[in-house]
């Protein structure tokens, strides 16, 4: 399993349409081959700071989740109310 903890740094005043934005991509990749849990986090601190925690079955999958449709289509959008991203992938190891 590899988990992956995807954080992003969002403009205030976008914030809404960033959360209209990723409903549809919450649902979609939910969907997807090997998703196990696909959940949008806010940190406590900083309503502006959200995060992704995901649980993948392989590499593979989140390799194709970065080509699916609704991925390609709505990142654009998002990348447009957020002023950085960082992507990190995990693996268990105890």
């Amino acid at each position: 399993m590899i988990v992956v903890v995807a954080t992003n740094y969002l403009i205030e005043e976008k914030k809404h349409e960033y959360m209209v934005l990723v409903k549809k991509l919450v649902e979609e990749t939910r969907k997807e081959k090997g998703c196990i849990s696909y959940v949008l986090h806010e940190d406590i601190n900083d309503p502006n700071k959200l995060a992704f925690i995901e649980k993948w079955e392989t590499k593979e999958d989140i390799d194709a989740h970065f080509k699916a449709p609704h991925f390609v289509e709505l990142t654009p959008k998002l990348n447009e109310c957020r002023t950085d991203r960082e992507v990190n992938l995990y693996k268990e190891i105890l």
